[in-house]
């Protein structure tokens, strides 16, 4: 199995926001140390909808920039570390709302 891409490349930063389909983190390339807003999705069938719908619109004033997706195949540890993250994301989420 590959080297996932999120894991690997990014450092995770803080959470921006939360959504039906998953987070979206402040994360920094490791590689440059770029800013970037990184959208985490659980549902593999409304991602593919998302980034199909995100190269379409292409510029968008409501839009900051879109630059590329990517699909990721985790060992069963690495996904049970991801859930836990956005699991956690989540609930922090809710309760700041409160």
């Amino acid at each position: 199995m590959a080297d996932p891409r999120f894991l690997s490349d990014f450092t995770i930063g803080s959470l921006l926001g939360v959504g039906s389909f998953g987070v979206v983190l402040k994360c920094w390339e490791k590689e440059n140390q770029k800013s970037l807003a990184i959208k985490v999705c659980r549902h593999n069938k409304s991602a593919k909808r998302e980034e199909k719908s995100l190269e379409k619109i292409g510029k968008h004033r409501n839009i900051v920039d879109y630059y590329r997706s990517w699909k990721e195949d985790y060992s069963p540890k690495e996904m049970k570390t991801l859930e836990k993250l956005l699991t956690t994301c989540e609930e922090n989420s809710k309760s700041n709302n409160k």
